[in-house]
């Protein structure tokens, strides 16, 4: 499936989401940043924003990409991207599913977790397939987990480096 944002788009998009990651850090969560855009030809625009708000809600299932998703207002119309700093989860990937996503782009793998690469699309056309275009801005994401993460130092941080693929 052809591409529906350039790279330049895509470099800006992970790079707005970046913004959120660091929002939700300063915010007492950790570097998970989503944004949601319309895209017409070489035009953006950003409909939703979102980061992971498991930490402040006590809500598990508030990750960036659901937070942004619930933002959204109606069906945007027109090819739609979601860009995240980290490869969506299944629930996630669901969601951009049912809410008719056109791409997802996203900066660091999760390599633990084998995130959208574990769906399996069925055969009956229910929902659209979303393109999936992965390690956008990879390194500048990897470096803000492990920045994150050294911050973090004695804290049992387990989950979230066999997430990463870090163990």
């Amino acid at each position: 499936m052809p591409s529906v944002s350039s790279p330049e788009q895509q470099e800006f998009l992970i790079g707005e989401a970046i913004r959120e990651a660091h929002l939700g850090v300063e915010s007492g969560g950790s570097p998970i940043g989503c944004v949601i855009a319309r895209v017409e030809g070489a035009d953006l625009t950003i409909l939703a924003r979102g980061f992971n708000e498991g930490k402040l809600t006590g809500n598990a299932v508030s990750h960036a990409e659901i937070v942004a998703l619930g933002r959204l207002r109606n069906s945007p119309g027109g090819p739609v991207v979601l860009a995240t700093t980290l490869e969506p989860c299944l629930m996630c990937f669901g969601g951009c599913l049912c809410a008719g996503v056109s791409e997802i782009i996203y900066a660091q793998p999760a390599l633990g977790d084998f995130g959208a690469s574990r769906v399996a699309l069925p055969a009956d056309g229910l929902y659209a397939t979303a393109n999936l275009v992965g390690g956008i801005r990879e390194v500048e994401c990897h470096t803000m987990w492990r920045e994150w993460m050294a911050e973090r130092e004695g804290e049992d941080l387990s989950f979230i480096r066999r997430l990463l693929g870090y163990e």
